[in-house]
């Protein structure tokens, strides 16, 4: 299906409207990026350096900090686009799967366990997903298809495919063993919270524990949806 969107945009529609359909994916490509930039410069300011290392900073220099830190992000997603771009032997399944064992496992495991094991400290999520990074790294540009193959004594290598599932499952074991058994070691090191802090853990498991219950009216708001966009479909399929 993309390939014939492709081929349709490039040979079908006219000069002007190619270039007014480029600038519509361009504008909704931006719109989405910049909301990311500054949800993320937003989560790093307000959760790590205004608590840690500017305690005392005002506004301003908060401002200052999340406009660096915007430009760093937008640094750091140019270069993964470079990146990815390079991996022309990988198909876009491949690449998307090499994207999520680098990014998303390390980012995933405190997450999941940290629904489990509640009794750790608060640095846990951010030093687990620096473990994380560093295991992806290992597991990507270390341990290779070919350092496995003369470690088992194969006298025949991997082939591409071969070689781009065994990264993916070494980087799920090697997240699930040592990414989650670092995880499971900050425990040593929990101290009971106190005061405002432990007003505000309470809450937080309080509200995970709520569960979420349906609006009245909304079954059927839901109905009468569906009943119109099944009676359009209908009619745009028997008049078109």
């Amino acid at each position: 299906m993309d390939a014939v969107y492709l081929v349709f945009v490039e040979n079908v529609m006219p000069v002007g409207m190619v270039g007014l359909l480029m600038s519509a994916v361009f504008a909704a490509t931006m719109s989405s990026m910049d909301s990311g930039l500054n949800r993320n410069s937003g989560v790093f300011v307000n959760n790590f350096y205004a608590p840690i290392m500017g305690k005392n900073a005002d506004d301003k220099k908060l401002m200052r900090v999340s406009q660096f830190m915007t430009m760093v992000f937008g640094i750091m997603i140019i270069m993964a686009a470079l990146f990815i771009n390079s991996l022309r032997g990988l198909s876009l399944f491949d690449a998307m799967m090499y994207v999520s064992t680098l990014l998303q496992m390390p980012i995933l495991v405190p997450l999941f366990f940290g629904m489990f094991i509640k009794k750790t400290p608060d640095w846990a999520a951010w030093a687990t997903l620096a473990v994380g990074m560093l295991v992806s790294y290992i597991v990507s540009f270390v341990l290779t298809a070919d350092v496995v193959a003369n470690l088992l004594n194969l006298e025949v290598p991997f082939t591409g495919r071969e070689a781009s599932d065994l990264k993916v499952l070494l980087g799920v074991i090697g997240h699930l063993v040592i990414t989650g058994g670092f995880f499971c070691l900050t425990t040593k090191f929990y101290k009971e919270p106190v005061g405002e802090r432990n007003t505000e853990l309470k809450e937080f498991w309080s509200d995970v524990a709520t569960p979420v219950i349906e609006e009245e009216g909304q079954d059927e708001t839901d109905r009468q949806q569906r009943d119109m966009l099944g009676k359009n479909s209908f009619w745009f399929s028997v008049h078109l």
